[in-house]
Order: structure tokens, then C-alpha cells, then sequence
């Protein structure tokens, strides 16, 4: 089980908040979403809307049991081709329509991790914060080859320009699978919350602990403050004890109730060997 809390806010700059954020349940296990729209001022939250849509649209009809790595990049073909049907279909502000996601998919005793673009993943687990994903932008691929530093990055010109997003051609999804343990916290979120902090910053109110709805109310906080000058979401998720095996009938069903059924169905047992020995009075 996992206890989560959802966060989302324009920022101090913005007046229309672009961002989406959700979670829900399908067959594969429990679903929690980030989207960071762009592409224009009506563009970007079209195509944050229309990604959580589809993928939710999707995701619910893929079987229990199917692969979750593989579900998620199938999910996320289909978004792409219904993101370019819907430009085709548009206006031309919603020909430049794209969206970033990061996700985050807890099925089969794990965390499947899944981005595209700047929405980022972290995991804090015992006092140690780590990011899951890595960017999808020009400033990323930068300080991969060097040229940058992780702090220089923050403020280059280019910082915002994307490498690949939900929507575009190229828009293929990262997915990686993690283990999980009792007390992980997952933080989901879009770059309104991580540019506008430090890494020690999140680490440490990641880190203090509580609930997931106080965490998340201080990441706001601290984004605001450091200048909410972008739309702001976030998806908190804290990993609970695993139920223990053949509990989760029991506690559904109720222990007595299950009694009562098998003692009814030695009954009826009884009885149908009674008939099938003495036949019919």
C-alpha cells in the first residue's frame, strides 16, 4: 500500500497553470503522473491534458500481468499518434503542442519509472535523496559531454530548450524499474519545483519526514519562495508495508464469514453424498 499526496500551482509568474498531475489505479497497479504542457499559451495545456488522458485511457485496458516496461512504452505510442492527430485536427497555435511526463508505476513489487523531457524522479530512502530519471534537454546533454557543470547548467540561456517530449516524433519514453522498500518516498514532479530549488534543499525536507501531504506542502513552499517563476506540480508517493501474504481475501472477506462458508459447503457435501448413496425418498 502507499499513501501519496498531489500538489499543483501556476507559480508566481505564470496565469494559466500547464502542468497536470494525477494518479489512479489500472490493472497493472497504481499510476502517478506528472505533465508539463508547452508549445504556446493554449498549446502546452491541451497537450498535458490530452497525454494524461490517453494514457489513462490506455493504461486501463492493458491486462494484469502484461509487462509493465513494455505496457508503458505501447501507452506512450499510442499517446504520441493521438497528440499528433489532434495537431493535425487543430489550430496553428497547437501545431508546436507537446508536453513533458514523468511517472512513476508501482506494480510487481517495484517502482517503474518512466519520463520524457524535464519532469524529473527522485527517491529518498534513509536520509539519502536520488534522482531517478535524467533530463531530456540541451543543458543535460551539455554536462554529459562536459561542458557544463550541474550548477551552470541552472542558469544557461538554453536550460529550457528540450531533447525529446511527449508528442514529438521522437518522443520515446525512458522507463527503468526499481525496488522498493517500506518508507520510500517517490517524489514525481515538473521543473517548477526542482529549478527553483537546490538539491540540498530537497534532500533535506525529503528527508525529515512525515506525511506525504506536509512533505509536499513544504516542496511548495520552497518552490514559491525560491521564486515560483514556473508552474509547479508534484506527486508524493510513500511506500507502505507490503500486505502479507493471503491477507488481502481475509481481510476483504472477513475471517468469520469464511468460516461460516466452509462450514456450509461440508454441509452440502455431506448431503450430496447422502443422495448419491441412498438415492432419491
Amino acid at each position: 500500500m502507499a499513501e501519496s499526496s498531489l500538489r499543483s500551482h501556476p507559480g508566481l509568474v505564470r496565469e494559466e497553470n500547464q502542468d497536470r498531475v494525477d494518479c489512479f489505479g489500472v490493472p497493472l497497479g497504481e499510476l502517478f503522473f506528472v505533465f508539463d504542457g508547452v508549445g504556446g499559451h493554449t498549446g502546452g495545456s491541451r497537450a498535458a491534458s490530452l497525454g494524461r488522458d490517453e494514457y489513462r485511457r490506455f493504461l486501463a485496458k492493458v491486462r494484469a500481468g502484461s509487462d509493465p516496461a513494455d505496457s508503458l512504452q505501447q501507452a506512450t505510442m499510442w499517446v504520441n499518434a493521438r497528440l499528433a492527430d489532434a495537431r493535425l485536427a487543430g489550430p496553428a497555435g497547437m501545431q508546436e503542442m507537446a508536453s513533458t511526463v514523468a511517472l512513476v508505476l508501482l506494480a510487481e513489487h517495484k517502482a517503474y519509472v518512466g519520463h520524457i523531457g524535464d519532469s524529473r524522479v527522485y527517491r529518498a530512502r534513509r536520509g539519502v535523496c536520488e534522482i531517478l530519471t535524467e533530463d531530456h534537454s540541451v543543458v543535460q546533454r551539455m554536462i554529459n559531454q562536459g561542458i557544463l557543470s550541474s550548477e551552470q547548467a541552472r542558469s544557461h540561456p538554453n536550460a529550457s530548450i528540450l531533447t525529446r517530449s511527449l508528442g514529438q516524433p521522437k518522443g520515446q519514453m525512458d522507463v527503468s524499474a526499481h525496488g522498493i522498500e517500506t518508507d520510500d518516498l517517490l517524489l514525481i514532479c515538473s521543473d517548477g519545483l526542482w529549478g527553483y530549488t537546490s538539491p540540498e534543499q530537497l534532500e533535506e525536507i525529503l528527508s525529515r519526514g512525515g506525511s506525504t501531504a506536509s512533505i509536499a506542502d513544504r516542496l511548495l513552499e520552497l518552490a514559491l519562495a525560491g521564486g515560483g517563476g514556473d508552474n509547479i506540480s508534484i506527486a508524493l508517493v510513500k511506500i507502505g508495508e507490503a500486505p502479507a501474504k493471503g491477507g488481502g481475501f481475509l481481510k476483504r472477506f472477513g475471517r468469520g464469514r469464511l468460516y461460516t462458508l466452509l462450514a456450509v459447503t461440508a454441509l452440502l457435501a455431506g448431503a450430496a453424498v447422502c443422495v448419491a448413496v441412498w438415492g432419491p425418498w
